[in-house]
């Protein structure tokens, strides 16, 4: 994903494509889908922390805040084109995925238990992008319409609708030779500021069955990714004193501050950082060695895809499943070897035949009425 969270994202530059972080995007978007197939693991830690999708839900966020921080960090993508783009990133792969899951329902019918139907509504709400801003006084369980897992999609999309103008405010002046860090530092103290208020009041007024789907609740990982881009910028280059030093600090911080399950986290988070700056640091060759494989970077291309598609594949997998007439254990290694199986063949075949057309589609469209620039 240095292209979103977020699952979501191909559109920095490509001098901002980080090998690491686009296997992280891989391996975050497997984590959610092993979640979902496992349901609430019991056992080992192993498998509870695999268990334990929301923490990759997180690390999407703060991925997508440093991809669109890096994509937006020279000022000169207009608001209008930024938009463009995010709606043909994020839009297409939906609709598809939305289409599947109304199909698996209806053919499954009753022996598919879900708690709410599919009603226009909800599916308007679901292909708009704005279910995980509709609260459960208003709309029970609005934020899990029809795809479970598009109340993060929600998320990605009410932040890309303020990014530009948060991190314009962020960085302002931070590169004027007259105290204008300084200035971009109080500013940025100031959306710490109000992203803790704002979480705070949402948490305690809100609920969204059981998501994290308004914005000021999680924009603080958004956050976290920003600063991340703007702290991997400023250490690129960097001797390997140097790095250890400033990461070492993060992590001490991180142990000091941050409760356990986030751990799980923000550690994978620093440790991936490192690796994609550290080049020459024989401490980071085995993580970068593991990362830039072809399965895990092909995972990471294909993971917004996976991420959207693997729970309608889980659901019709489930069903066949119930039908047979097989033992527990062996329905159980069928659905989940069914599951796998099916669900990377369907998000490669969504990646190569909707996605990326759809993000060249948007990059054309996203140009058009851009000035063109003649020679002198």
């Amino acid at each position: 994903m240095v292209e979103k969270a977020g699952p979501v994202d191909t559109g920095a530059a490509r001098v901002g494509f980080i090998p690491e972080l686009h296997a992280l995007r891989g391996a975050l978007a497997f984590w959610v889908f092993a979640a979902h197939l496992l349901g609430d693991a019991e056992g080992t830690l192993a498998l509870r922390v695999l268990g334990a999708g929301g923490l990759a839900v997180d690390g999407f966020i703060m991925l997508s805040g440093f991809v669109i921080a890096m994509t937006l960090r020279d000022g000169k993508v207009s608001y209008r084109a930024f938009i463009t783009r995010r709606v043909f990133r994020l839009f297409p792969v939906l609709a598809v995925c939305v289409v599947l899951a109304l199909v698996v329902h209806a053919l499954a019918g009753p022996r598919l238990v879900r708690e709410f139907p599919d009603t226009p509504l909800r599916i308007l709400l679901v292909l708009g992008m704005v279910q995980g801003m509709v609260p459960d006084a208003l709309l029970s369980c609005a934020a899990r319409s029809v795809l479970g897992p598009a109340w993060s999609i929600s998320l990605e999309w009410q932040f890309y609708l303020i990014a530009p103008a948060l991190i314009g405010f962020m960085g302002a002046g931070a590169g004027s030779a007259h105290g204008g860090r300084p200035i971009a530092l109080g500013r940025t103290m100031i959306v710490a500021a109000g992203t803790l208020a704002g979480a705070w009041v949402s948490f305690r007024m809100l609920s969204f069955c059981g998501t994290s789907s308004f914005l000021p609740m999680r924009l603080g990982y958004f956050l976290v990714g920003i600063l991340s881009a703007q702290a991997w910028l400023a250490l690129r280059g960097a001797g390997a004193e140097t790095l250890h030093l400033v990461f070492a600090g993060l992590v001490a911080l991180i142990f000091a501050f941050i409760p356990s399950m986030q751990l799980l986290t923000l550690l994978p988070w620093v440790a991936v950082l490192y690796a994609s700056l550290a080049e020459r640091d024989p401490l980071a060759r085995p993580l970068q060695a593991l990362l830039h494989t072809s399965p895990i970077q092909q995972l990471g291309s294909i993971s917004f895809s996976l991420y959207l598609v693997h729970m309608p594949v889980i659901h019709a997998v489930q069903v066949l499943a119930d039908a047979t007439t097989l033992p527990p254990f062996w329905r159980a290694g069928l659905m989940v070897v069914l599951a796998v199986v099916i669900t990377l063949v369907a998000a490669a075949g969504i990646w190569k035949w909707v996605e990326l057309p759809c993000i060249a589609l948007g990059r054309r469209v996203a140009a058009l009425g851009r000035p063109v620039a003649h020679p002198a």
